[in-house]
């Protein structure tokens, strides 16, 4: 049975990828500490934190129920979480910071937070009990927000994070620091 030109173009595609897999490490732990399979499941979960805690503060504008947020704050950042924009705001938890963000986006009719370059730092795996882990990680923003009085507002900055690895829940963010590198109010 002859293949088709598309066919080998995907199996050689897939071959390739499979190839640098294994030179980059991913069937298993290196003797040199580079990245196995486990490691760079951790940095892609640990990347996904940001995400979800960005789209769940955009989806809190305008929310008759912040719980679906909520949860999702929950999930993301741990019981003791210390988050600070700074220079301006800081809070204990989630809970806290979902008040100072709802406060904060009161009077927006949109908000948007777009994460750019993200580098994630594991410095350690969790053990077969699930504790242990430690990670960083920093995460470019651009935040768009349209307040109701008209205008946008644009926000430049960069998240840094360190994480945790919670038995039973997995990785979650211990401290989060806003740095806004510049800000245009409004026009």
């Amino acid at each position: 049975m002859k293949e088709s030109s598309s066919t080998t173009r995907m199996l050689r595609a897939g071959l390739g990828v499979l190839l640098l897999c294994l030179a980059a490490g991913c069937a298993g732990p290196r003797s040199d500490g580079g990245d196995g399979a486990e490691r760079v499941l951790a940095k892609a979960e640990i990347a996904e934190l940001q995400r979800r805690y960005v789209r769940a503060a955009d989806r809190l504008v305008g929310a008759d129920d912040p719980e679906p947020s909520a949860a999702v704050y929950r999930r993301v950042f741990t019981a003791d979480a210390r988050i600070v924009v700074t220079g301006q705001v800081s809070a204990t938890g989630p809970e806290e910071w979902l008040a100072i963000s709802r406060a904060t986006q009161a009077g927006l009719r949109a908000t948007q937070h777009m994460i750019g370059t993200q580098v994630v730092d594991v410095h350690a795996l969790p053990g077969p009990d699930g504790t242990g882990g430690r990670a960083s990680m920093t995460s470019a923003v651009q935040v768009s927000q349209m307040p109701e009085a008209g205008g946008v507002a644009r926000l430049l900055g960069t998240y840094t994070s360190e994480l945790v690895h919670v038995p039973g829940t997995g990785w979650k963010i211990s401290e989060m620091t806003l740095s806004i590198s510049a800000f245009e109010a409004p026009q």
